[in-house]
């Protein structure tokens, strides 16, 4: 049995002091497993996430489900036990 990466949003920049830029410089993504989706923002990116955790019924990282449950709660009507 392999272990599974559950979807995390990653931010890839260049220069991390120039984390506002909007010249192309800045790539968001959600990484899960061995698949790596592109997204033209970081709110895409979130909405990706959170909507792939609850449909392959994953659960949200430990260390920040309970900013994932808000966000799901909140964004999307979405509550779960």
């Amino acid at each position: 049995m392999s272990l599974t990466l559950q979807p995390h949003v990653i931010v890839l920049c260049e220069d991390i002091t120039n984390i506002d830029a909007v010249d192309g410089s800045i790539a968001y993504a959600v990484i899960q497993s061995n698949l790596y989706y592109k997204l033209p923002t970081v709110v895409a990116a979130v909405d990706v996430c959170i909507k792939a955790c609850f449909v392959m019924d994953l659960c949200y990282p430990v260390g920040a489900k309970s900013s994932w449950v808000h966000m799901q709660r909140a964004l999307y009507g979405i509550n779960t036990a």
